[in-house]
């Protein structure tokens, strides 16, 4: 079995030691509405979908979809729930509290 580290500090986690596995998962949001334009003409959408077509499909999924996971320590786990996106710990409470919703 090789060294294992937390990702973010570089602490040593040995086997048998308390680590975490943090996965992020980023989905494109869709709400089902799509604009009506004048610009956008039946051709241009053809020719749209071509394109998508000919463009490499993992770059396609990863527009779409995209995951990661990374192993961390207790206290950069702790650091990373008081804050996961680095806005500053006083915002995201004041959101937690508003709507709990985040979108």
């Amino acid at each position: 079995m090789k060294d294992l580290f937390c990702f973010k500090c570089k602490k040593p986690l040995p086997p048998g030691s308390l680590k975490y596995i943090i996965t992020i998962s980023i989905i494109a949001d869709f709400d089902g509405v799509l604009p009506e334009s004048d610009d956008l003409t039946d051709r241009e959408l053809e020719n749209l979908i071509k394109e998508i077509m000919k463009s490499n499909p993992k770059k396609v999924e990863h527009d779409v979809y995209h995951t990661m996971a990374f192993l961390v320590c207790k206290k950069c786990k702790d650091q990373f729930l008081k804050d996961p996106l680095h806005i500053g710990e006083a915002k995201i409470k004041k959101v937690k509290e508003s709507s709990g919703i985040v979108h």
